[in-house]
């Protein structure tokens, strides 16, 4: 079983603040858990949101419009 991950653990990891990622939390927008009051965290989670996060770059040419 791997081991959950924290608020302040999870915002180091996103360079984020915790208060945004409480945010990002109640707007659902990231999966957690919630265990005795406390907002935990799935490692593969984190890799899923960051994955949904990516953006492909745009070539030059297209922004060169």
């Amino acid at each position: 079983m791997e081991s959950l991950l924290n608020v302040h653990q999870v915002a180091a990891i996103l360079n984020i603040s915790p208060h945004t990622l409480r945010g990002y939390v109640s707007q659902g927008k990231i999966k957690h858990l919630k265990i005795f009051r406390r907002c935990l965290f799935h490692p593969r989670d984190i890799e899923a949101f960051l994955k949904a996060c990516e953006r492909e770059p745009r070539s030059r040419r297209e922004g060169a419009k």
